[in-house]
């Protein structure tokens, strides 16, 4: 607090270090009256404020709010109801574009998982998670993250030759080697393992290094038939990861920029 003040009356306002002092204080306050019961007064001070923050393009309380309960472990209906409320007041707001879309894509991939890809519901989340990725990609064209969303959703839909254009697209834009998951994923999804197998090995070459990419390995090694091979990589992650894990894992795969924040 002391150096965003000091930032202030110093007249360096606003300074990148002084916007996130600022942003971390407004999310500490929607903590605190979080947990307290929220007056009407209090709700619409914090719209304000967002509102304010996206006039002057330095960020949203709610986006960030919506952060905080991912990382407290709160329910993902919370997370998205304050990522929608971002883009309600802000629909150029990119992190909440991206979050939004990360965490519907994972839904969406889960639901295929499970087998629960049918039905009118799921078609309307695939249309909505393709609009974020695609407004993402408008306002935000160096973002990869948008190329990797656009490309899970196409390979939920089947266009799996679309995916793999997408998160070739993304390769280019990043820097590390984790696109190539994506990659490996559309080509085990085709129906293609040994594709899928050499995308994973291109990726460890080019430093990967992840329980989630052993999980990856360990999958595209017993499609294969290579399971002596697989086993290894499966029991480590059976030792080193957790379902738990799997969400902030899964953000570290897209990158998005602020995901760990």
């Amino acid at each position: 607090m002391v150096g965003g003040i000091g930032g202030i009356v110093s007249g360096d306002y606003p300074r990148a270090g002084t916007i996130l002092t600022v942003i971390g204080l407004l999310g500490a306050l929607w903590v605190h009256f979080d947990s307290e019961s929220k007056s009407r007064d209090t709700e619409d001070l914090l719209e304000a404020q967002a509102m304010l923050f996206a006039e002057i393009g330095i960020g949203s309380v709610y986006t960030r709010a919506g952060k905080l309960a991912l990382h407290k472990d709160e329910s993902i209906e919370k997370a998205i109801a304050r990522f929608e409320q971002a883009l309600k007041i802000n629909p150029m707001d990119v992190e909440a574009l991206a979050s939004l879309g990360s965490l519907l894509a994972k839904n969406l991939a889960f639901a295929k998982w499970l087998g629960k890809d049918v039905g009118i519901k799921f078609q309307e989340s695939i249309v909505t998670a393709k609009a974020f990725a695609q407004n993402g990609m408008r306002i935000a064209p160096e973002e990869h993250i948008f190329h990797d969303l656009l490309g899970v959703i196409f390979d939920l839909e089947g266009l799996h030759e679309q995916a793999r254009q997408e998160f070739q697209t993304s390769g280019k834009l990043r820097k590390d080697p984790y696109w190539r998951l994506l990659l490996a994923n559309s080509w085990e999804m085709s129906g293609n393992h040994g594709e899928g197998l050499a995308e994973i090995e291109r990726a460890i070459a080019e430093g990967a290094d992840h329980w989630v990419l052993d999980f990856y390995h360990g999958r595209s090694l017993t499609n294969v038939g290579d399971y002596d091979k697989a086993i290894p990589f499966l029991n480590k992650v059976l030792k080193d990861g957790s379902v738990a894990e799997f969400v902030g894992d899964f953000r570290d795969v897209f990158g998005f920029r602020g995901a760990s924040s």
